[in-house]
């Protein structure tokens, strides 16, 4: 189901155009996952993920040359990304970060 998600085109919606985004708005982004929970709400959740842990946090975090390597397979969805958390004293702790 992932590269189907791919083939519509709809990841990076609100990132740069320069960057490999669509340079859409943050409304886009809730259209495109209104109309992918539709269809599945999994893909729907996977496609929030991957945008706005992942490749958000990539955005925002990396410096440009590791930016820019990562984006350029994570935003048309040629990678996935994945975002952990650890869990010191049996729980995560999603807070302390």
């Amino acid at each position: 189901m992932i590269p189907e998600v791919a083939k519509l085109g709809v990841s990076g919606a609100d990132f740069p155009k320069s960057i490999g985004g669509k340079g859409m708005g943050v409304c886009d982004v809730g259209s495109c996952m209104y109309e992918l929970a539709r269809k599945d709400a999994g893909m729907a959740t996977f496609y929030l993920l991957h945008h706005s842990l992942g490749n958000y946090t990539v955005y925002k975090l990396a410096q440009k040359p590791l930016r820019e390597k990562i984006l350029a397979e994570t935003i048309p969805i040629n990678k996935v990304l994945a975002w952990g958390l650890t869990e010191p004293d049996n729980g995560s702790d999603a807070s302390g970060i």
